[in-house]
């Protein structure tokens, strides 16, 4: 299952293919992009099928967290500096800057 939040307004195709191409290659762990300093972790987060009683168990406004806090060892990280997978717009002000900057 991918966890995949919708205010990613830059998330492609392309960048989706390319995260769970990545996670393929070893499909009994966590996939998470991290940016190439390894400061920052984006989405989507791709999780394996024996995650998904765990992730059911979620409950809350923490997501997923808790069980890659718990699966840290599991984790195998995307490095990559492709903003899409970091750019997350949580506010109306945020959309319309984004918005603006974007304009064709």
């Amino acid at each position: 299952i991918a966890i995949c939040p919708s205010d990613l307004p830059e998330l492609t195709t392309a960048a989706m293919k390319e995260v769970t191409d990545f996670f393929l290659q070893n499909p009994e762990m966590i996939c998470c992009p991290i940016d190439k300093n390894n400061t920052t972790t984006g989405h989507p987060v791709i999780f394996p099928s024996k995650y998904f009683h765990n992730l059911r168990e979620i409950s809350g406004d923490i997501g997923a967290k808790k069980v890659l806090k718990k699966e840290y060892q599991s984790i195998n990280y995307f490095s990559t500096n492709r903003r899409s997978y970091f750019l997350d717009l949580d506010t109306p002000e945020e959309w319309s800057n984004w918005a603006n900057l974007n304009q064709n």
